[in-house]
């Protein structure tokens, strides 16, 4: 997939889905690529679809046991869901802070997750 496309399609999910602090964007993309190494297209392949499913399940079991969370209002602290929250966030300088944190290791874990399985 050309970079273009993958950075598009990811938009959505900046600042915990659209901006309103749910799950990590960082965590969502991993899960992408996992599906992406993991999974087929093909209907009612269960081992692939439980391979899929493990990996994503180790990845958020580390994600949370290394950040306490995967929602993106724990991670920061702040409800970016809200006015408030973002101009918190923003004045505290959190997305340049803690954001590149949580997306440097998801992408460590998921390289992990696909070099492994």
């Amino acid at each position: 997939m050309p970079l273009e496309h993958a950075v598009r399609t990811a938009c959505a999910f900046g600042g915990g889905i659209a901006g309103t602090a749910q799950t990590c964007g960082a965590v969502n993309g991993a899960l992408m690529v996992l599906g992406l190494a993991h999974a087929t297209a093909e209907p009612g392949n269960g081992p692939a679809r439980q391979n899929t499913y493990a990996a994503t399940r180790t990845l958020l079991d580390r994600f949370r046991e290394r950040h306490g969370s995967v929602n993106c209002r724990e991670l920061l602290g702040v409800d970016i869901g809200t006015s408030e929250g973002r101009e918190r966030a923003m004045r505290d300088g959190l997305f340049v802070t803690r954001c590149p944190v949580f997306v440097r290791e998801a992408a460590v874990m998921t390289a992990e997750l696909v070099c492994v399985g």
